[in-house]
């Protein structure tokens, strides 16, 4: 029997309390009948709330997708070495 069987389906994308286990190196294993929600999600962020761990999922671009946002604005190479430059001496 494996986990998803195991799992009381409620409304459409609520999931009955799981498990999640705490690994030897601090890692969060969570089922994968959670993570199926969120296809193609691979950051989340993570915050407390109420004393709970609160993860939402972050979607992300891709460096290629930043690229073609910067070309499409014209920002080169030069520009975001400048503005590191500028932010760094704000500090």
């Amino acid at each position: 029997m494996d986990a998803s069987s195991t799992t009381r389906q409620l409304a459409r994308g609520e999931i009955a309390p799981l498990l999640a286990r705490l690994t030897d190196r601090n890692l969060l294993v969570i089922p994968t009948v959670v993570t199926d929600e969120f296809p193609g999600i691979e950051t989340f962020e993570v915050s407390i709330q109420d004393g709970k761990i609160i993860l939402t999922p972050l979607d992300l671009p891709s460096a290629d997708e930043v690229r073609d946002e910067l070309a499409a604005r014209a920002i080169a190479e030069e520009d975001v070495a400048e503005a590191v430059k500028w932010a760094r001496s704000q500090g």
